[in-house]
């Protein structure tokens, strides 16, 4: 990779657990992609990287009884600014938005998260499918 280069890296980590046998080896597989940017689905920031900045899509997703788990994380070698989340509907906890200052510049678009597989690949019925000019 050259100065002209990120990358961004995405796992689902399927709620593995920061402690046990499990959890330290997500963690070092996720520092080992040495990205500038990593998008965790089904996790916890005891999994990422140290160092870095990190925002999550809040804890409203509804599931009370897992406090430390999120449903989308951001991790970041730069500072990130301009954080946003969807606050109700079908994307709160979920859907967050985030600018980095990163050598490279540039956006990376991120609509929304869905793992269940019977739905597909869609947007929420509240949220507007982002138009390609905007991407």
């Amino acid at each position: 990779m050259n100065g002209n280069e990120i990358t961004v890296a995405t796992w689902n980590t399927a709620w593995a657990p920061t402690s046990g046998r499990r959890g330290p080896l997500v963690r070092e597989r996720l520092a080992d992609t040495s990205a500038g940017i990593l998008v965790v689905t089904e996790g916890s920031s005891g999994l990422l990287p140290d160092g870095g900045y990190v925002v999550d899509a809040g804890n409203d997703w509804g599931y009370d009884d897992k406090p430390r788990h999120r449903k989308v994380l951001l991790w970041s070698r730069w500072p990130l600014t301009d954080v946003n989340h969807l606050t109700d509907g079908a994307g709160s906890g979920r859907v967050m938005t985030a600018l980095t200052d990163s050598p490279v510049g540039g956006r990376v678009p991120w609509g929304g998260v869905n793992q269940d597989p019977r739905i597909g690949d869609r947007v929420g019925p509240d949220m507007e499918e982002p138009s390609r000019e905007a991407l």
